[in-house]
């Protein structure tokens, strides 16, 4: 099974609690570091980084700099600082909002889902992670219109897993795996 994304290839590429890497380990074993279970049919979804803020942030940043030297060329020694004092205020300032609105959601709401033997892997942010034993797990009804699934515990406790599938094909495919895991452990 490939795909792009975050969706993973057998054998998982890392461990889901522990981030281990299991590169070059066996496909059924234990993750060394926290000793997380997993086999040949274990997968792991994990929310992308934005990488993109990264180049295009460096890029702003370097062509604001490179502005303000080319500009100062022709100011006074007294105009410069002045100019430069605002471009290092505008500059902080710039880099906290860059930072609490990209790399604070995606330090602190970073979400981890993987399909394990013993049951549903979820992960938010620095939290330890939860397995959800299979045979808690009812039913996983996939939303028609957002890249999100519906997990079933019992007759009454739902929660959603979404944020983690960058597109249909990869939210179809965790459907299929937790489908799969829920008929073969009924």
């Amino acid at each position: 099974m490939e795909s792009s994304g975050s969706t993973p290839i057998k054998p998982m590429s890392h461990c889901p609690r522990c981030f281990y890497s299991l590169a070059g380990l066996p496909s059924e074993l234990r993750c060394p570091e926290c000793g997380l279970k997993y086999d040949s049919r274990s997968a792991l979804w994990q929310r992308r980084r934005p990488v993109l803020a990264f180049v295009m942030g460096g890029g702003v940043a370097l062509a604001i700099a490179f502005g303000a030297i080319w500009g100062m060329r022709s100011l006074g020694v007294g105009t410069s600082y002045s100019v430069m004092t605002t471009l290092i205020g505008l500059g902080i300032f710039l880099s906290l909002t860059w930072f609490l609105c990209v790399r604070y959601r995606t330090y602190f709401s970073t979400r981890v889902v993987a399909v394990l033997p013993e049951g549903l892997f979820w992960k938010v942010s620095f939290l330890p992670g939860r397995t959800i034993p299979w045979n808690r797990i009812t039913e996983a009804r996939l939303y028609r219109v957002s890249n999100k699934v519906d997990i079933k515990l019992g007759p009454v406790l739902t929660f959603n897993v979404g944020g983690v599938f960058v597109d249909r094909a990869e939210t179809e495919a965790f459907h299929r795996a937790v489908i799969e895991h829920i008929e073969v452990n009924v």
